[in-house]
């Protein structure tokens, strides 16, 4: 039997760099593989709940080294966003294609509608998807859920152009259940319990 298979480990322990993530718990390997084939499906909105210590960053850490080597979809994972507004973050997630060129001086709804237009083109266009990463989303101001809801509302083809997994302690879920049409689009949830010796048997 194969030794690093044999601890679960991806790397000799004591060879390992820091950061480097030594151990997937049975916990976070199902996650992958479920929360894989959903993005792979489509499904469009994902959310993943678990309090400090459930492995929230390192399934993250996982799914964008999963899918960046997939040539047909962007990663982009934000971590510890603070936005100040709904345009910061739009345009955050437009810069996923590095051409957007914001206008200035719209109101929040045209600014919306024109992200919504910009980004569905540009994924047509390109081919793409763009898979998009938050980690802890706890943090993530109200604003910025409902503009995913808006352009989730923008088109039958969205959730097929923009996967999002949203990561956060269990008060995201509160966030994400204050918007009714926002919750019904989550299609998959997860969630992680704190990391225990008994993962390593």
């Amino acid at each position: 039997m194969d030794y690093l298979n044999s601890i679960q480990c991806k790397t000799e322990p004591f060879a390992a760099t820091a950061g480097i993530e030594l151990f997937l718990s049975q916990a976070i390997r199902d996650s992958i593989e479920k929360l894989s084939h959903s993005i792979r499906l489509d499904a469009g909105l994902h959310v993943v709940v678990g309090a400090d210590g459930s492995g929230k960053t390192t399934l993250l850490n996982q799914l964008s080294e999963k899918f960046s080597a997939d040539n047909r979809i962007v990663v982009l994972a934000l971590n510890n966003p603070q936005f100040s507004n709904r345009q910061q973050f739009l345009t955050t997630i437009a810069g996923a294609f590095k051409t957007i060129k914001p206008p200035s001086g719209v109101d929040d709804n045209k600014f919306q509608e024109a992200f919504n237009s910009f980004f569905h083109k540009q994924c047509q266009q390109e081919n793409k998807t763009v898979l998009l990463l938050i980690d802890d989303a706890h943090n993530l101001p109200v604003y910025c859920l409902q503009a995913l809801d808006a352009f989730y509302a923008h088109h039958t083809d969205s959730r097929r152009f923009l996967q999002t997994v949203i990561f956060g302690k269990p008060s995201i879920q509160k966030k994400i259940n204050s918007i009714k049409t926002l919750d019904s689009r989550v299609v998959f949830t997860v969630t992680l319990k704190p990391f225990s010796f008994k993962d390593s048997n």
